[in-house]
């Protein structure tokens, strides 16, 4: 029993280290639709955390610069108008988080969000 035990300890051991951590690699026609849901699900996120609105939209914004570098769509000026938004939605919430310009900047960007395919 004994020897049950460790070999289904070292095959659970050796089972978990071959598994990758690593996010998902997409395909180029997959970006798109992904960079869609990402706005709209950071939108809703700011909407219920208010304060976090700053530090994420630094981090949506790296995002979106890499995927348009990446970019062999047509796709690139919509990403370069998301990054401006992202840009002026990180300021107005250092300004005041929560407020009317915020929401305002939230909404313009749902709306840049849905213009990328679905």
């Amino acid at each position: 029993m004994r020897w049950l035990r460790l070999f289904l300890a070292a095959a659970v051991v050796s089972v978990g280290t071959g598994c990758s951590n690593a996010p998902p690699e997409f395909k180029a026609e997959e970006k798109p639709r992904f960079m869609r849901q990402m706005v709209l699900h950071s939108v809703r996120l700011a909407r219920e955390q208010p304060k976090a609105v700053e530090k994420r939209s630094a981090q949506f914004i790296e995002k979106l610069q890499e995927v348009k570098s990446q970019a062999s769509d047509d796709h690139a000026a919509v990403y370069e108008e998301l990054i401006q938004k992202y840009q002026e939605l990180g300021e107005a919430a250092k300004r005041s988080p929560g407020s009317d310009e915020v929401n305002k900047k939230l909404g313009e960007l749902s709306e840049l969000a849905k213009k990328l395919p679905m």
